[in-house]
């Protein structure tokens, strides 16, 4: 039986939610284009207070423009209860759109039950005891500290213990998600216009962590589209790796869907090419942490290129193209996933990508 882990590290990070953004002042310049009008009227200028007030509308658009580049935010509630939000085994049934899901992968055929337990010992998100039952799962809730899932108050949590709930195929690989697919209606290419890149943040922990096996690990990955050949790339970045040196920047081809990997770790240490740690972001770590921590990164058209010129490099024939705005955001997914015998607890709360149009 896995026990949770109390072993915070100290990091000169951010623990509290983000102050707002000093780029996003577009409305603090349409007040002032308003109130300058209302002085130039009452100064009898008509002509200038036309072109003034012109210039407030123009504000008033890249005010909206800028408010509007949220590409993703968690929602405040999921329903747990839904078997096409929480799944078991995914890989027949239909895509699901535009919302988020949770998958349990590799771990056996069952149904998922209610759990009562207390899920946040070794998760970090606590839920209290009257509301256990309807926001918490699992495949076998009569046994604490076993593999469960949780969302409450717009937080996720999940206990992936493969002590209790071992791998059920030949992939040696056992997984849980929270994710989301963008619809080919809803898909957007975040690097089309110059200079633009994504900014991706959130609030996470991991508390808990074993391993008698190879490796148990946590990243947070895009998928991205290639829409006319249709190519397909997971760019993923380490959160976090038990007792496993971090390394640096990577490229692989994934054992099971066949796509090419581009991995990064956030490492000050060692800067990525895949993308830039902001100064209040924390960075990737090998040791559990029990304490909500903000991880802040973007990842620029740069960044896109520099990747793609990697893999092409490492894979010959690969044939990426190296034009970032050639290339769509239709998936995301943090994970946390276990070979052999491991057991990990993690959580996450305001996780959001955003779209910043002057390049970060």
């Amino acid at each position: 039986m896995l026990h949770p882990a109390n072993n915070p590290e100290s990091h000169l990070c951010r623990a509290s939610p983000p102050g707002p953004s000093n780029k996003c002042n577009a409305f603090e310049f349409l007040s002032i284009l308003v109130a300058a009008c209302a002085c130039v009227m009452r100064a009898g200028d008509a002509v200038a207070a036309r072109v003034l007030w012109f210039a407030a509308i123009i504000g008033s658009l890249s005010a909206q423009t800028i408010q509007d580049r949220y590409l993703l935010q968690m929602p405040e509630s999921i329903d747990m209860t839904n078997s096409s939000i929480v799944r078991v085994n995914p890989y027949a049934g239909p895509a699901v759109f535009d919302q988020f899901v949770v998958d349990l992968w590799r771990l056996g055929d069952f149904e998922l039950q209610r759990v009562a337990w207390s899920v946040g010992m070794w998760s970090g998100l606590d839920v209290p005891p009257d509301a256990r039952v309807a926001h918490q799962l699992g495949p076998t809730p009569n046994q604490n500290g076993s593999t469960a899932v949780q969302y409450f108050n717009g937080s996720f949590g999940a206990n992936l213990n493969l002590f209790t709930n071992p791998i059920q195929n030949d992939t040696s690989l056992g997984t849980i998600t929270i994710e989301y697919n963008w619809s080919p209606q809803t898909r957007v290419n975040p690097w089309a216009a110059a200079r633009s890149c994504i900014e991706l943040s959130m609030f996470y922990e991991v508390p808990s962590a074993r391993r008698e096996g190879v490796a148990i690990y946590t990243s947070w990955t895009l998928g991205l589209l290639h829409d006319a050949t249709q190519k397909f790339v997971w760019f993923e970045t380490a959160l976090f790796d038990l007792d496993r040196l971090l390394g640096g920047d990577a490229v692989w081809m994934d054992t099971v869907s066949g796509s090419a990997i581009i991995h990064a770790v956030l490492s000050r240490e060692t800067p990525s090419l895949f993308h830039t740690l902001q100064p209040d972001s924390c960075e990737s770590s090998t040791r559990p942490f029990s304490v909500l921590k903000f991880f802040n990164f973007t990842i620029s058209d740069d960044n896109i290129h520099s990747a793609m010129v990697a893999a092409n490099s490492k894979f010959k024939g690969l044939n990426l193209s190296t034009v970032a705005s050639e290339w769509q955001l239709v998936h995301t997914n943090v994970e946390v996933e276990g070979t052999g015998l491991a057991a990990c607890g993690h959580c996450m709360r305001d996780m959001t990508i955003r779209q910043v149009l002057d390049g970060g």
